[in-house]
């Protein structure tokens, strides 16, 4: 056999795929081994698409299948046989494979096989922490060469995040009290308060909701090409950031901390990722030391 091999099945949206990347980057330098990415489950933009160019290695199809893992489009059958022939690998100890779901978290292995296959969600510190900040300082030169974060450094912009869209079907938007205890964070700003998030006509009513409160708020500027690029690179950019409860939020916030900025501002949701888990007591979404936890709240958008 040749060297260890880790492969990272890239799933969920790209601030998902940076905590699976992170998780995978990690196990590879205690490890030794060489990390490579599986992006064949993945539509839109991709952890590849936020790094700079030969950072990460992209699994071809041979190497996805030598560690049984199959292409959504293909059949029901292939995806059987990849199935038992990744159960056969694993049983003869020739493959590691970690799943990690929300609900239920998984220790790094101790041993690694010579592959070890990473399937999961990975967003417990215990699997990013020693890795997150080398993985924020290659999104942040990724995001510094976009004029959005041009436009937020020299405009000194406080960007406030809004997550929507399947939040608030599965009731983990964060009610509007939140973003009111933000307020005076906002009002403090020495520059433009711009809005981002997943829903344009939401983001109206908050600029209405801001003016109610005596700011001055409205949507960030657009510039061309991919939306979500430009909204990670304001977040990015932002002398001032009132974080909303997504993993995209997350990495665009922590890309910027890398710039060094000692004035820089950030607000965030202290509360876990799930009402069930709030419930359960387990921590909340963690954070550097630096950013200002704000008690928050599930709501769908009430206040």
């Amino acid at each position: 056999m040749g060297p260890k091999r880790i492969l990272v099945h890239l799933m969920g949206g790209v601030g998902n795929q940076l905590f699976q990347y992170a998780a995978g980057l990690g196990l590879s330098q205690t490890s030794g081994a060489s990390l490579v990415v599986d992006r064949s489950n993945v539509e839109g933009l991709c952890l590849p698409d936020l790094l700079p160019e030969g950072t990460v290695e992209v699994a071809s199809q041979s190497e996805r299948r030598r560690f049984g893992v199959s292409h959504g489009s293909e059949s029901a059958a292939l995806r059987a046989a990849m199935l038992l022939r990744r159960t056969a690998l694993e049983r003869s100890r020739r493959m590691t494979v970690v799943i990690e779901s929300k609900s239920r978290g998984a220790d790094a292995p101790e041993h690694l096989a010579d592959r070890c296959l990473l399937i999961g969600w990975f967003i417990n510190p215990t699997w990013f922490g020693s890795s997150w900040e080398a993985v924020a300082g290659q999104v942040l030169r990724r995001l510094a060469m976009h004029p959005a974060y041009a436009a937020a450094t020299e405009a000194n912009a406080a960007v406030v995040s809004f997550r929507r869209g399947d939040f608030v079907r599965w009731g983990l938007d964060l009610s509007l009290g939140y973003y009111e205890q933000a307020l005076d964070h906002l009002r403090s700003a020495t520059g433009p308060v711009w809005l981002v998030g997943d829903d344009q006509l939401f983001l109206a009513f908050a600029s209405r909701w801001f003016a109610d409160r005596g700011v001055d708020a409205g949507p960030a500027p657009v510039f061309e090409g991919s939306a979500g690029i430009a909204d990670l690179s304001l977040l990015a950019g932002a002398q001032t950031v009132v974080m909303s409860n997504s993993t995209f939020c997350w990495w665009g916030t922590a890309a910027g901390d890398q710039a060094g900025r000692a004035d820089r501002n950030v607000v965030y949701p202290d509360l876990s990722i799930a009402p069930e888990r709030a419930r359960e007591g387990t921590s909340g979404r963690w954070g550097p030391s630096h950013w200002k936890r704000m008690p928050a709240s599930f709501g769908k958008g009430a206040g």
